[in-house]
């Protein structure tokens, strides 16, 4: 048997992290996430997986809580890659998603923003999911330096070592781009994280229900600042390039102001300080590697 490799970035594991940032109030409408008709359902893992599936591949089945619990189980527990109605192991479905998140990513994001907004506190619990996959993308040996994660439109990418010196992290297109790299990368290999199910999950019984006793991401990168605010990339010039971006949160006009400032820089000539790709929160970054982006000292998604 090789040596295990703990922790390991897969679905399962993905899951768990999300099921400990769940909102607080335990009560939304799941209309156009969970398929139903302005219906009030309860916040639980059953329903937080489904809203997530369903930014994967639509997910317009239809069946009881109750039948969907084992298929449920076995993905959490990475006792499986995929099942009949967890279709990650699909092909024709990991190839659309993969071309829609770097073709439309607007859209991509948007279906990430309606499930957080849905699920996912974006308080402390949100920044310390954040946090937490951070530090799994961190110490998973089997993600190298130079992996790479899609942070923009156009399918512009950040490598592994660049994502982890970002000082400022923008949730939302962080959550997606993790997401992205396990549809593509990791959908036949949810199994490979059970060892870290073993430590991050215990119970008292075989009766009993799981407990997380899991602590990556409590001490972990506690410098980062992590936002939570929302953007909308209107457009996708024939480069790639987003033509414009919207601001949805009030207290953002400083920031306005400031990219005001910078446009009237690049048409004055000027350099500039922040190369305006896709706003979400400016992230301050060294990386070593960020394709199909020119010279960046602030890289904002």
């Amino acid at each position: 048997m090789g040596e295990m490799n703990i922790p390991f970035l897969c679905g399962g594991t993905f899951y768990i992290l999300l099921l400990q940032a769940l909102k607080k109030d335990r009560r939304i409408r799941l209309n156009e996430l969970d398929g139903y008709k302005a219906k009030e359902k309860a916040i639980n893992d059953v329903t937080c997986l489904k809203g997530l599936v369903r930014t994967f591949y639509g997910f317009n089945e239809h069946f009881s809580d109750s039948t969907f619990t084992a298929h449920k189980n076995q993905y959490k527990l990475c006792e499986k890659n995929s099942t009949d109605w967890l279709r990650f192991e699909t092909q024709y479905l990991v190839d659309a998603y993969d071309k829609k998140v770097r073709g439309n990513y607007a859209l991509a994001l948007e279906e990430m923003d309606s499930f957080i907004d849905a699920f996912i506190d974006d308080g402390d619990l949100g920044k310390k999911l954040v946090r937490a996959l951070l530090e799994v993308i961190d110490l998973d040996r089997t993600i190298e330096d130079d992996a790479e994660f899609v942070v923009q439109a156009g399918g512009r990418v950040i490598d592994k070592k660049g994502l982890l010196k970002l000082s400022n992290i923008g949730a939302r297109p962080f959550l997606l781009s993790v997401w992205h790299f396990i549809i593509t990368k990791r959908g036949s290999e949810n199994t490979l994280g059970a060892e870290t199910v073993g430590q991050w999950l215990h119970h008292k019984t075989s009766q009993a229900p799981y407990k997380y006793v899991g602590t990556v991401g409590e001490r972990y990168a506690l410098d980062k600042e992590i936002s939570f605010k929302k953007v909308v990339t209107n457009s996708v010039d024939e480069s790639g390039t987003p033509e414009s971006t919207e601001y949805t949160d009030s207290d953002n006009k400083a920031e306005e102001d400031r990219d005001d400032e910078y446009c009237k820089q690049r048409e004055a000539g000027g350099q500039g300080t922040n190369q305006i790709l896709n706003a979400q929160t400016v992230f301050n970054q060294r990386a070593e590697k960020i394709v199909n982006i020119e010279h960046v000292e602030h890289l904002q998604i």
